[in-house]
């Protein structure tokens, strides 16, 4: 497992930004922050919140 960071360019329906990604090759999900979701797209909320954990 190792973590990757690249730029890369997310496209919305609002505008397209590019950024720096950090990816973890070894990871179960993707995540993006609120705050940036936000300026890209509509955020729909889902129906019930999702945790997530570190590793132990």
């Amino acid at each position: 497992m190792s973590i990757l960071v690249k730029s890369v360019t997310l496209r919305g329906n609002k505008v397209q930004i590019e950024l720096d990604g950090m990816f973890d090759t070894g990871s179960t999900y993707s995540v993006i922050r609120k705050d940036i979701a936000e300026q890209l797209a509509t955020v729909i909320p889902l129906n019930e919140p999702v945790t997530l954990k570190t590793a132990e």
